[in-house]
């Protein structure tokens, strides 16, 4: 019997990753710290801003994006 190799690349990486410990903390510190809507006027909103954009920023900074 002779089989095909297959060319298919899995880029799932979601699905079969571990997530990191700082990114774990991260996540379960704005949760539960930092829930505020971010588009709200309120302090905790304007903190769940904050943290929204400084996301984005090094986001951007890694990806050498502009915007």
């Amino acid at each position: 019997m002779v089989t095909k190799q297959s060319t298919d690349i899995y880029l799932d990486a979601n699905a079969t990753t571990c997530v990191s410990p700082a990114a774990a903390d991260a996540a379960m510190t704005a949760m539960e710290e930092l829930f505020g809507n971010p588009s709200s006027s309120h302090v905790t909103g304007i903190r769940a801003r904050h943290l929204l954009e400084g996301a984005r920023d090094l986001v951007r900074s890694a990806l050498g994006a502009k915007s």
